[in-house]
């Protein structure tokens, strides 16, 4: 049982990975929050933001 474990594991983090970096890449893009890693990336979001607002 105990080697068995690990596959299963691996297999499952492989989709949680995945939809980890979709989710911080959604979020990051739908957030209007002030960028904090690239200023051009905040600014695009913004405008983004507004668009939506309107």
């Amino acid at each position: 049982m105990g080697p068995a474990e690990p596959e299963p594991v691996n297999r499952r983090w492989g989709p949680i990975w995945i939809a980890t970096l979709v989710l911080l890449f959604v979020g990051g893009a739908l957030d209007p929050s002030p960028s904090t890693d690239s200023p051009g990336n905040g600014h695009s979001v913004t405008v983004d933001h507004g668009t939506v607002d309107n």
